[in-house]
């Protein structure tokens, strides 16, 4: 007879203190020259030049709907969810850029900005960080302010 599991009373969550919090993005170096060039950068052309596809990422920000589980999951990437980028759209969103994906059978766009490649070794990651750093710190304009 199999000896059934007891149920807990609280849900067993790790929490990090913000001190230690890190993203990659932490890392990021922002110096004049460099927004300088960012605001003159064509960026869909950029990342066409420096993107190889199909990429592996993992989808790292998003909104509500993302984070926490509400909407149609056929038509929801989740924070966290891995992603094979084939492309990107045509057009862009409200957050910029955004990435044509497969996830599992579910074919999808989601911002580049809140996705994040690995390992940090793949070309693919210094790009998407790059971009993701610029449309996070608003050196991009989209045309949303």
């Amino acid at each position: 007879m199999k000896k059934k599991k007891k149920p807990t009373d609280a849900l067993e969550i790790e929490v990090i203190p913000a001190d230690e919090w890190h993203s990659d993005a932490d890392d990021f170096e922002i110096d004049a020259a460099k927004e300088e060039a960012w605001a003159k950068r064509d960026w869909r052309k950029w990342a066409m030049e420096n993107l190889t596809f199909p990429l592996n990422a993992e989808r790292v920000d998003g909104d509500d709907q993302e984070l926490f589980g509400f909407g149609d999951p056929d038509e929801t990437v989740m924070v966290g969810e891995r992603v094979k980028v084939v492309g990107l759209d045509e057009e862009e969103g409200r957050w910029g850029l955004q990435a044509r994906v497969q996830c599992g059978k579910r074919r999808l766009s989601v911002p580049l900005a809140d996705l994040s490649v690995r390992p940090k070794s793949n070309k693919n990651f210094q790009v998407v960080l790059e971009y993701s750093v610029a449309v996070g710190g608003d050196y991009i304009d989209l045309g949303y302010g």
